[in-house]
This record gives C-alpha cells, structure tokens and sequence, in this order.
C-alpha cells in the first residue's frame, strides 16, 4: 500500500489531470465559437492549470502552451473582432459581435440570415 506522501502526489496529480482536461475543453469550445464568457472560461482554467503544475513540479501541457492559449483569450477579451471576420463560403452565416438579446453583454456570435424568396 502506498504511504500517505505517494497518495498525496496521485491526488494532486488526479486534480492536474482532471484541469487539464477541462482546459483543453474550454479552448476547444474557444475556438469553435469565441465569446466573452468563453474567453474567461479559457483564462480561468488556464490559471488553474498553471497553479496545478506548481504543485506538482510536473507539467501534462507546456506551460507555454497553456500561456499562450490564454494570452489569446485576454487579446480577444481586450480586441474583440470589430465587425464580420469570417463569412462562409456560399452560406448566409456569419461571425460577428452583437449584444446579448437577454444580458446585453456584447458577444461573438454566429449570425445566420433568412430570406424567404424576393
């Protein structure tokens, strides 16, 4: 049986792992569909991961990596997209910001554009 030291280093590296995966999860729904909400989600997760590692002294994603994927979600935070950024190609969607029919938070959204035969 493992003594209580290993059981701890397995539980901190449980909880690593555990961040990790839900860091990953949160960049991914980043990338496919950029938000405010996301981009926090992004950085809050991102510091988790970080702090994690320092307990550990063992790294499951470069910590450049993690920082990289969160200095993004802060430049999109800081810069969002002004206007239409991706449109595409023989569709009527469209990326854009809009504000938040219910919270009125300004958000990045999918646009899509209905017309009914002219």
């Amino acid at each position: 049986m493992a003594n209580t030291t290993q059981q701890k280093q397995f539980q901190a590296l449980a909880k690593q792992s555990t961040a990790t995966t839900e860091f990953n999860n949160s960049w991914a729904e980043f990338k496919d569909d950029p938000s405010v909400a996301a981009a926090h989600d992004v950085i809050d997760k991102a510091k988790e991961v970080l702090g994690q590692s320092k307990v550990t002294g063992k790294q499951m994603i470069p910590n450049n990596n993690v920082l990289h994927r969160q200095y993004i979600a802060e430049d999109y935070l800081d810069n969002p997209p002004a206007e239409t950024t991706k449109k595409g190609f023989g569709s009527n969607t469209e990326y854009k910001n809009i504000t938040h029919p219910k919270t009125g938070e300004q958000v990045y959204a999918k646009v899509t554009k209905f017309s009914f035969g002219n």
